[in-house]
């Protein structure tokens, strides 16, 4: 097994999306067909060389595989895209607070609020002056808090994103390159070292010992024992050992490699 510069040994991935590269013979190229789930963690390794043929995996030895060319990653990277989460769009500050009025609850309050000034004008009874002023109080106490723990809720999302590998090392024309995750593609054979963040889907094609602290993704506190042997077809996919999400990091004792 390979060694790394630090004199740990080092694991392989091969890359993939929520979907399935099939080859198709007349373009001597792959076509993504998406599927829920992909179907390479419950493939054998000559299945998965048969279907990324152009990623050129030694069957044999592993490690000495070449990978796509520059050429074809090129080439998947402009018809996937780059390995990012798209962020949705973002409602400005001042109308998400002024949507928070929008609560059905807070309507009827708001109703009521104005029934109590009318009435007030009717028959100048100043209690009914101070229950208006009340009611839009709470309304605007309540609007401010839902406004806030919206906000706490976004944070966690954007959370997301900065757990994300910034780099990543792939094997390509049969040379490791360090490249930044958000160039990573489909079929990229992927070398991750201990203490690495997995930075896309995995399958693994060579590991001895490692571990994966998963509790970000599935909640287990203990990190999860990871193989590259087939799954069966009846595992569900998150826990298909074979099969890495992309915010998972690693914590093992042996060398792996995935793609």
């Amino acid at each position: 097994m390979a060694q790394a510069s630090n004199g740990c040994d080092v694991e392989l991935g091969l890359a993939q999306k929520n979907g399935v590269h099939v080859a198709d013979d007349k373009t001597s190229s792959f076509v993504y067909q998406p599927l829920a789930p992909p179907q390479e963690p419950y493939l054998s390794l000559e299945d998965i060389m048969e279907l990324h043929g152009q990623t050129r995996i030694d069957g044999a030895n592993i490690e000495r595989s070449l990978g796509l060319t520059e050429a074809e990653a090129a080439r998947r990277l402009q018809l996937y895209g780059r390995n990012v989460l798209t962020p949705p769009a973002r409602t400005p500050e001042w109308q998400r607070f002024l949507l928070q009025f929008t609560n059905v609850f807070l309507l009827l309050l708001n109703g009521c609020a104005v029934l109590s000034i009318v009435a007030y004008v009717i028959t100048a009874d100043i209690i009914n002056l101070y229950l208006a002023i009340v009611l839009l109080v709470v309304v605007c106490f309540t609007a401010f808090i839902q406004f806030h723990e919206e906000g706490k809720a976004l944070a966690v999302i954007d959370s997301f994103a900065k757990m994300l590998a910034a780099e990543c090392i792939v094997i390509r024309q049969g040379e490791e390159k360090k490249i930044t995750t958000d160039l990573l593609v489909p079929g990229d054979l992927v070398k991750v070292q201990n203490g690495d963040r997995v930075p896309a889907d995995l399958v693994l094609l060579l590991c001895r010992g490692l571990k994966a602290e998963c509790s970000s993704l599935t909640g287990e506190s203990e990190p999860v024992s990871c193989t590259h042997k087939t799954s069966a077809k009846s595992t569900p996919f998150l826990n298909a050992k074979r099969c890495f999400q992309h915010i998972a990091v690693l914590r093992w004792h042996g060398p792996w490699c995935g793609v």
